[in-house]
């Protein structure tokens, strides 16, 4: 078993959180599977309302990606507006980041508003996400 000290891990900033959000946003907004990627680390767990999704491989982050853009498209979604909401300290070098997501699609709501929680790291080249509990669009 491998014991990986995290207590030399960087705190997250407010300011980092709320890049860290913009940079997802903007991942889908223009398309871009590379940033998703520097958001992200593997393995991957996204709860939904459907259930878990367990993402081990970049191949299965990448189809993931497609399936989220597919939706976007099909809403025709102009921007998505995240809002932090909390940042909490876990202690064990790990944060728990609470936003809020607005999808907006000509100006207007496309869906209601809803809330998602990550867990965050900052690696020290950036946070990133090990988790994410996200209801998603209704």
């Amino acid at each position: 078993m491998i014991v990986w000290d995290q207590t030399r891990l960087p705190r997250i900033s407010q300011e980092e959180f709320i890049d860290f959000l913009d940079r997802i946003s903007i991942s889908f907004i223009e398309s871009d599977f590379s940033m998703w990627c520097d958001c992200v680390s593997l393995p991957f767990s996204l709860i939904k309302t459907q259930g878990p999704v367990a993402i081990a491989t970049t191949r299965e982050l990448e189809e993931n990606f497609g399936q989220c853009l597919q939706t976007y498209r099909i809403m025709a979604l102009d921007r998505i507006i995240r809002t932090p909401i909390a940042l909490e300290d876990c202690n064990d070098s790990t944060w728990i980041g609470t936003f809020s997501t607005r999808l907006i699609s000509r100006n207007l709501l496309a869906a209601p508003p809803y809330t998602s929680s990550v867990i965050l790291t900052n690696t020290g080249q950036g946070v990133r996400m090990s988790a994410m509990l996200n209801p998603g669009p209704r």
